[in-house]
């Protein structure tokens, strides 16, 4: 799970309170937790393009015409930002380093 001091800090200028608020009701982004017991996720991620040391789901792969279990989950969309990997916070991080947790882990 994402820890908000660590890995959602509010941009400058912004009242913490407020953004709280937003995401409460909605607006803002929502983190949750996904599990995996498969080697092969079946997703490809990406560096966020305006967004350094962030890292997103780019696509969903196939392997010999079955969908892999991150889409099969449906919990899982394109766009969606990676915050944890078993506990390890991914700001600041590459794909590259992102991919490394993920494999290893």
């Amino acid at each position: 799970l994402a820890i908000d001091a660590l890995d959602f800090r509010a941009p400058e200028g912004v009242d913490i309170n407020s953004l709280r608020q937003m995401m409460a009701s909605g607006m803002g982004s929502v983190t949750f937790p996904v599990t995996f017991a498969e080697q092969r996720l079946g997703l490809q991620i990406q560096d966020v393009e305006d967004e350094p040391g962030a890292t997103e789901v780019a696509a969903f792969t196939e392997q010999d015409g079955v969908l892999g279990p991150a889409e099969v989950s449906g919990k899982i969309e394109i766009g969606d930002r990676i915050a944890r990997v078993n506990g390890q916070s991914c700001l600041g991080l590459d794909y590259a380093a992102v991919l490394d947790l993920i494999i290893t882990e």
